[in-house]
């Protein structure tokens, strides 16, 4: 998905807002991104800017809150122009190359960044792990979102399919609305698809859109992108 630019000062205030809100899935005000980020405007351009960003479609308000949360569109933005490469460490990449079966490497991915992983085993059937974990984010207070993730979890194995097809390639992912599957507008999912010994092996991770996106991305990318 592409859009148009934003100016410096647009991508630094976004950026924080986001990066703030997958730490603390709190929204955000105007004067904590001018503390945070010691900006010398005023405060009433600062809250200018976060109109704009707001009126371009970046970040919504929510009623009972002064402050704003990111949008798909800005989770998009982030991942596809503000996000940096993450360096993992010597000791978690030695470890992470120990494992060899997609089934270990979506337990480790699930359980180290407390999201709820799959992998394809037996010619499409999938294991599955971390719902606890997933469930414990904030987001899942609402029974809805608890229902979505549990009819993902029941439904994996087409859902799979689903999300194959929609792949353009090896590693994608799919934020909010971007999702093909409706009981994910609500996640962000990590799809990933490699081949090892001539069997194609599909990983899935799903989390809320409120996701570390840069610290998945650096996981999947030290296993799928060689």
């Amino acid at each position: 998905m592409g859009f148009m630019l934003l100016s410096e000062r647009e991508n630094t205030i976004l950026d924080f807002l986001v990066r703030d809100f997958i730490k603390t899935a709190e929204p955000v005000s105007s004067s904590k991104i001018r503390e945070g980020l010691r900006l010398k405007e005023s405060p009433a351009t600062i809250r200018n800017i976060v109109a704009d960003l707001d009126e371009s479609g970046y970040l919504e308000q929510p009623h009972t809150s002064a402050g704003r949360v990111p949008t798909d569109m800005a989770y998009r933005y982030f991942v596809d122009n503000l996000m940096s490469e993450v360096e993992l460490s010597r000791q978690i990449s030695l470890r992470m190359k120990r494992l060899t079966l997609d089934r270990e490497i979506s337990r480790f991915l699930a359980e180290t960044l407390n999201l709820m992983g799959f992998s394809s085993v037996d010619e499409g059937h999938f294991d599955g792990h971390g719902l606890f974990r997933l469930l414990k984010n904030p987001e899942f207070k609402k029974e809805e979102s608890v229902l979505d993730a549990g009819y993902f979890v029941d439904h994996i194995n087409e859902l799979a399919k689903i999300y194959g097809r929609q792949a353009t390639k090896n590693t994608e992912i799919f934020i909010g609305k971007e999702n093909p599957a409706r009981c994910a507008r609500e996640f962000g999912v990590f799809y990933a698809e490699s081949y090892g010994r001539g069997v194609k092996q599909i990983t899935i991770l799903v989390g809320p859109k409120r996701m570390n996106y840069e610290l998945v991305s650096g996981y999947i990318n030290l296993f799928f992108d060689e």
